[in-house]
């Protein structure tokens, strides 16, 4: 019944967050959903780092930001709550560790937290106290909040501690699962293919769509999702950013070895690393029956590029141009999960003479990319030899369409 309740409330978009706070506070067992959902970002707010995952050409560039960002002074607290239980101090130790030799002795603390223990012991309330930022190691997001709250749903005092120091100015950043949390409610778990077909569903369900619970809540402009580009997510961040219970129109896909940081007093968001960031944007979408849907708008933000989370304009970086064709053919089709499809798919159609759209195929949907006349496609122009070409692609449109030969669901 849930997802059949849910879709015939889709049509009231102008009341999106009125809607997402009735629906977590009837159907979620998470009493944390309701509170988080309302704790606003206080003035003075750190910045926010928030990693795609399996960072490797630049876990230096992404961690000495993360480090410059810290409360001068104060040590970055690292937290392995994502790791099952017995691998959560390796994880953390290993990072600090990592983080110590390249940037200096005591630049980083390991706190232990587990998703089972360590929230309210006064001696990691203190630690996280005395600290200049915070770091998530990735994982599992469930576990993360698992660690950070109690039996009951409600925010441990780690969990206050954290954002304590955020509000001071402290910077708070993840990876993975650490990224995950950033939001709330936050996606946790779920396949794309499932997600289109089921919509959104409460974390533990069975069959899943796009799995959702609370989050952090340290930043509510958009829906995020790590990993995004290689794991073929698309389709569930597309699925929680059209269904109100998410609570927001707007979600943010970070590939691996790439961060958003997030500047709190302009909302600015701009990407750092070696890739980037798809965003969908669902403020103008037609909901359609069995669904289907018209009207999303998509960008593909690479390093350098910054948006505007508040008014959602997209400021290109400096030394990127309009790109003219470069390739010749005929239509774009791709498998829609596969690793970069969705990217691969929408430079394609940017980059081919003749060619102003292509489809992404899933088991039941076609998702079909155009361009209009506000897309653009822009190319950094003094790329060197043995480095990847970073593009950016601006304004494409989305519709989500039956497949006539379907698979029975």
């Amino acid at each position: 019944m849930i997802p059949k309740f849910m879709n015939s409330l889709l049509s009231f978009r102008s009341s999106r967050t009125v809607v997402a706070s009735a629906l977590i506070a009837l159907l979620s067992p998470f009493s944390l959903y309701a509170e988080m959902l309302h704790r606003e970002i206080p003035e003075g707010a750190g910045p926010l780092v928030i990693a795609g995952g399996s960072e490797s050409e630049s876990w230096e560039e992404i961690f000495a930001t993360i480090v410059d960002l810290k409360l001068e002074g104060r040590p970055l607290a690292v937290f392995g709550t994502g790791q099952t239980d017995s691998n959560a101090r390796s994880a953390g130790e290993n990072l600090v560790a990592r983080i110590n030799s390249t940037f200096g002795d005591d630049t980083a603390v390991y706190v232990h937290i587990t998703s089972s223990s360590g929230g309210n012991d006064p001696k990691n309330v203190a630690a996280i106290r005395a600290a200049g930022g915070v770091f998530f190691v990735g994982g599992i997001q469930g576990r993360i909040m698992d660690g950070f709250t109690n039996s009951d749903g409600d925010p441990s005092p780690a969990f206050e501690a954290v954002w304590e120091i955020y509000a001071a100015g402290a910077v708070v950043a993840g990876s993975s699962a650490g990224a995950a949390i950033m939001g709330s409610p936050m996606i946790s778990g779920g396949t794309s293919s499932n997600a289109l077909v089921r919509g959104p569903t409460p974390a533990g369900s069975s069959p899943p769509g796009v799995n959702y619970r609370a989050g952090m809540g340290f930043n509510r402009d958009a829906v995020y999702c790590q990993h995004h580009i290689e794991r073929g997510r698309f389709g569930r961040l597309l699925t929680a950013v059209v269904n109100p219970v998410f609570g927001s129109d707007f979600g943010i896909g970070i590939a691996e070895d790439t961060a958003l940081l997030i500047d709190n007093s302009s909302r600015i968001a701009t990407v750092i690393g070696s890739k980037g960031s798809i965003v969908i944007d669902a403020s103008e979408a037609e909901l359609l029956d069995r669904g289907q849907m018209t009207g999303v708008k998509v960008h593909y933000l690479d390093r350098g590029d910054r948006i505007n989370l508040r008014t959602r304009e997209i400021h290109i970086a400096d030394g990127r141009l309009p790109a003219d064709p470069s390739q010749t053919g005929d239509a774009i089709a791709v498998d829609a999960w596969d690793a970069n499809a969705i990217y691969d798919l929408m430079v394609q159609i940017m980059d081919t003479q003749g060619v102003d759209s292509g489809i992404a195929i899933d088991t039941n949907f076609n998702l079909i990319f155009e361009a209009t006349k506000n897309t653009q496609l822009l190319r950094m122009t003094d790329e060197t030899d043995g480095v990847r070409p970073t593009w950016s692609v601006i304004d494409m449109s989305l519709s989500v369409l039956r497949r006539d030969d379907e698979a029975p669901i």
